[in-house]
């Protein structure tokens, strides 16, 4: 399965692709879902039908999205050998707690070696994601977040107030039914306040500024240089070609987006 969707997401670039595309490709950001349970073959398959369609920049940005546990050095220096020069990995929190409320595989301790063995394979741009917001969250809490995450010394950090959507694990598990005969939910676990998520934001805001990275978006810190020039290009409206299942495109003038079920949208692309 996960070669056919390669073989698709290939195809499909080879179909977006038009002669009057003369703009070069600056950023490439392979994302979404977990593109580090990918091999580096089918990794590197991805980037040379990029660089072969497409006319790309001589030093452009090459981010791949990691999770913590797949982070091998086998996979650091083939990812590196193929051209990435940027990591983007969830790490959401330093606490085991919180991490398994969010059913997520990996440990805190995981997020520090993942660090580590990224450094050694040559990688000097590393970011990861923080959440917070969680359910009985307080504020020392997430200053104990942040620090650890100040500690790794990462180029940039990128979080979020934790945000339950319906029908997802976390919701259930959040929410549960009054009453047999009820039709409303009523909430099982207290969540952080509007205040508090204020202030976590506030506390985040004022920490990491100070610390001396840069707060260059809404939920973006970058130390001086590191700026993501892929997240950059969403507010400087700069189209974009998103190709896979659910990826959003932007032309300039209007949006599109590819049907979300890999199964339906491999089907698709192999029929065309």
């Amino acid at each position: 399965m996960r070669q056919r969707y390669v073989d698709a997401v290939c195809k499909e670039l080879i179909r977006r692709y038009t002669p009057i595309q003369t703009d070069r490709i600056e950023t490439i950001y392979i994302g979404g879902g977990t593109p580090s349970q990918l091999t580096i073959g089918q990794l590197r398959q991805l980037l040379e039908n990029v660089w072969h369609t497409y006319t790309v920049a001589g030093e452009p940005e090459v981010t791949v999205e990691v999770n913590p546990d797949d982070v091998t050095a086998e996979l650091a220096l083939g990812m590196c050998s193929i051209g990435v020069n940027r990591i983007s990995m969830g790490a959401q929190t330093f606490d085991d707690r919180r991490l398994r409320l969010l059913n997520r595989r990996h440990t805190a301790s995981q997020i520090t070696a993942a660090v580590k063995t990224l450094r050694g394979a040559g990688f000097n741009n590393v970011s990861i994601d923080l959440m917070y917001g969680f359910p009985g969250e307080t504020m020392d809490d997430w200053r104990r977040d942040i620090e650890a995450a100040q500690r790794l010394d990462v180029e940039h950090i990128s979080a979020y107030c934790l945000t339950v959507e319906e029908n997802t694990p976390l919701h259930k598990m959040l929410y549960c039914k009054a009453t047999d005969d009820s039709k409303h939910n009523a909430l099982c676990a207290k969540l952080p306040d509007e205040e508090l998520e204020r202030g976590m934001y506030y506390k985040l805001v004022d920490h990491l500024t100070a610390a001396g990275y840069e707060h260059y978006e809404l939920s973006n810190f970058a130390q001086p240089g590191y700026r993501s020039r892929h997240n950059s290009s969403y507010w400087q409206d700069i189209p974009y070609i998103g190709v896979g299942a659910a990826a959003h495109s932007y032309d300039g003038r209007r949006r599109s987006w590819n049907v979300s079920d890999i199964d339906t949208y491999i089907n698709e692309v192999e029929e065309e």
